[in-house]
């Protein structure tokens, strides 16, 4: 039988594509799978409405928990102006790895009805940050934590960010860095330390077929590899990255056994 799997990583770095490649297998991915817009992804994103509500609903009460002023200001113009993160855009914040995920039994319970159904595999953009919330209610997974260069990563959020129903959120490249640095450090600093089957891949290598194998090795399943289209692979790197960014995302590429250019 086919490992359970959660994928993890931030938004524009190769989820989509990764769950792309299992998504005519055996896997539940969820009973409402959105469709994406075509300009954003024209495959599909595979994630579930409900998964995406219990882990929006997670970080709303958790900031709202928090009360950092930083929730306020996640995202501002030159002027320090501030706005407000809207519903359903928490996946798009930096959230400090101090902040605790709050555990609430009805999102519990909700998380149980949608594990009870096996293999699964389910992938959400804002996993980097609620995994923990997750992780007991789940039955031997593999995490599949996919990454990409931040420099792509930070273009590609900023290009979604310019659709006009993210234009509150005022986008730019810093910001997109700062998310996914965010991301990471919750993966590497308190999610990966605690175990588990993990397996770090590049998105380059879900593109090649070597890389695939891994995939499908690490989950003993079939992989489809006619998904993996070169088609998809359009963002273009629009600035620099900051060394202690570039460090991490070195660390990435060493457990993925991926060599960066």
């Amino acid at each position: 039988m086919p490992r359970n799997c959660i994928i993890i990583g931030c938004p524009r770095s190769g989820t989509s594509l990764t769950a792309g490649t299992l998504a005519d297998g055996p896997y539940f991915m969820g009973d409402q799978l959105y469709r994406s817009p075509a300009e954003i992804n024209w495959k599909g994103t595979f994630e579930d409405r409900e998964v995406n509500e219990i882990n929006e609903e997670l970080l709303a009460r958790s900031i709202d928990r928090h009360r950092h002023k930083l929730f306020n200001r996640l995202f501002r113009k030159e002027r320090m102006r501030q706005i407000r993160v809207g519903q359903t855009q928490r996946w798009l914040i930096a959230l400090p790895t101090n902040v605790t995920i709050v555990r609430p039994p009805d999102l519990l319970e909700r998380i149980r009805a949608l594990t009870a159904r096996r293999p699964y595999c389910f992938k959400d953009p804002r996993f980097p940050y609620t995994f923990g919330v997750w992780r007991p209610l789940l039955h031997d997974p593999v995490m599949v934590c996919v990454f990409r260069s931040p420099a792509l990563t930070a273009s590609s959020l900023v290009t979604v960010c310019n659709k006009p129903y993210y234009a509150n959120l005022a986008m730019n490249f810093e910001r997109g860095l700062k998310v996914w640095e965010y991301m990471y450090r919750h993966v590497l600093e308190i999610h990966y330390p605690r175990g588990g089957k993990w397996l770090f891949v590049h998105y380059d290598q879900v593109m090649q077929p070597a890389g695939r194998r891994r995939l499908a090795d690490a989950l003993d399943t079939v992989v489809d590899g006619s998904f993996a289209d070169q088609k998809l692979n359009r963002a273009q790197p629009a600035g620099e990255i900051p060394e202690h960014i570039e460090q991490l995302y070195r660390r990435l590429c060493d457990m993925a056994e991926y060599e960066a250019a």
